[in-house]
């Protein structure tokens, strides 16, 4: 049987506790998992933001303040 490389990804994300969703704990996820078929890692953006709460968002573009 030919190697087949391992699936690694890398998913950057506001929220990583929803990642890998059913893989995570499927039969078959943990398998592959266990056999070092796949990998996930997340990178939460949060801790990248310049912001002393961890905000991500940006003031609105194109719109008066009253409109907001």
């Amino acid at each position: 049987m030919p190697f087949t490389p391992p699936f690694q990804a890398t998913v950057l994300t506001m929220f990583p506790e929803a990642f890998p969703g059913p893989l995570g704990v499927s039969l078959i996820g943990t398998a592959w998992r266990e056999k070092g078929l796949w990998s996930l890692e997340t990178v939460d953006i949060r801790a990248f933001s310049t912001d002393t709460r961890g905000f991500l968002d940006d003031t609105p573009a194109g719109a008066a303040r009253e409109q907001c």
